[in-house]
């Protein structure tokens, strides 16, 4: 197939000769601004004009309509749309609407990404924004509780399908919601850990000459990256450490499990393979490779103190720099915006420049999204593989210090 990615032609960050990009108040400097701002105005523009969600069936966040829904809320919170969020309240409840019609067909799917907990969520998100009771759809989610947490449910532990994602919901409505604690409360939170730690526990011990005590398999596959892997599912178990026994869980089952993962990194390149028996170098993506695992082991050095996750993040980076601008267009699942965020997760580690830099490079080379690419991805407009994910990117780097990854990380 040849190269998967452009070469990089940007300069890269110099001490000497770059003026700072970032102001008093941890916003982009406002030529920055400005210009990112124009982009997303027009994006968006192109975006609405050519949404055909009224036909679709498709009502989830990574490919369908709830996507744009979480768009229109990361709007919503920036400072230059203050005086149209109402209009952007609007837009997103009349889609939420036309999303929660759909929850009801097809095949039963619980994770905040692909599945029912998504919309559910995002109409608690809009309820609380509008001043409205959103407890109903707190009770709902919280309903789900027992076919997710029960044996004879077939559910995979993964982000994108599994008990990962539907933690990642519970986690992040408790992040923005302090009330929702009453229905989503502490005990259904580790209920769920304990259930994807002990998932991940009887599968190990099923191996065997098993030397790491929790693995996990997505269609008879260990995946290694964020989307179906455990790069995604440990970040995940490491955003609940508050529910974690420290000696136990986190110290005995989580950190040798990461320490193996950490172990997988291509010594040549910093990349990650995508999974255990895949000894090729080549997917540089959020969903496969480094610009997922950074997440992982960025938040390990935060929790446990040790240089070698940053020295791993560091590295993997460097290869982001090099191999991260993809043919495959500029979405957020394999895609540039999606590659930018790992800079934007090291400058928010290290508040070094360097990492804004070329989030900000990576950001301007999605300015053109439809010259760079290959090919038009399946879902062009969608949050995870189209535009809505490239003017996502753009409006969370504005505030670089709060920028978080949708739909995955939830503290910074």
């Amino acid at each position: 197939m040849g190269e998967r990615y452009f070469p990089n032609h940007y300069l890269d960050y110099n001490d000497d000769n770059e003026t700072l990009l970032i102001d008093g108040s941890e916003s982009l400097i406002t030529s920055l601004c400005t210009d990112f701002l124009r982009h997303i105005r027009v994006f968006l523009q192109e975006l609405e004009s050519n949404l055909t969600l009224s036909s679709s069936k498709d009502f989830t966040i990574y490919t369908g309509s709830t996507g744009i829904v979480l768009l229109y809320l990361k709007l919503y919170e920036l400072n230059a749309f203050e005086n149209e969020r109402q209009d952007i309240l609007r837009k997103a409840n009349s889609l939420i609407k036309r999303s929660l019609e759909n929850i009801g067909g097809g095949k039963e799917r619980y994770s905040f990404l692909c599945g029912q907990t998504g919309v559910l969520a995002c109409k608690v998100l809009i309820n609380h924004a509008r001043g409205k009771d959103y407890s109903k759809y707190l009770r709902i989610i919280r309903n789900l509780a027992p076919k997710i947490l029960s044996d004879s449910t077939e559910l995979p532990d993964e982000i994108l399908f599994g008990r990962s994602g539907f933690l990642y919901s519970l986690l992040m409505i408790r992040e923005k919601i302090e009330d929702s604690v009453q229905i989503l409360d502490d005990n259904l939170i580790r209920s769920l850990v304990e259930k994807i730690l002990k998932s991940g526990q009887l599968t190990s011990q099923r191996e065997k000459n098993s030397s790491i005590p929790l693995i996990y398999y997505w269609h008879e596959k260990a995946y290694v990256g964020a989307a179906h892997g455990y790069a995604g599912i440990l970040y995940i178990l490491l955003e609940a450490r508050n529910y974690l026994d420290d000696e136990k869980e986190l110290n005995t089952l989580i950190k040798p499990t990461i320490d193996f993962v950490l172990g997988l990194q291509f010594p040549d390149t910093g990349n990650y393979r995508s999974s255990l028996n895949n000894t090729e170098d080549r997917l540089v993506h959020w969903c496969h490779g480094s610009p997922g695992v950074i997440h992982l082991l960025s938040l390990a050095y935060q929790v446990f103190e040790k240089e070698i996750y940053l020295n791993a993040a560091i590295k993997a980076a460097d290869d982001i720099w090099h191999r991260g601008l993809l043919k495959k267009g500029c979405g957020l699942c394999h895609g540039t915006a999606g590659n930018g965020y790992a800079f934007i997760r090291l400058f928010q580690l290290t508040n070094d420049q360097k990492y804004l830099y070329r989030a900000v490079k990576f950001a301007e080379w999605c300015f053109e999204p439809h010259q760079h690419r290959i090919r038009i991805a399946d879902r062009p407009y969608s949050l995870f593989e189209g535009l809505a994910g490239t003017i996502y990117f753009l409006a969370d780097i504005i505030h670089p210090k709060q920028a978080r990854f949708p739909a995955f990380q939830i503290k910074f």
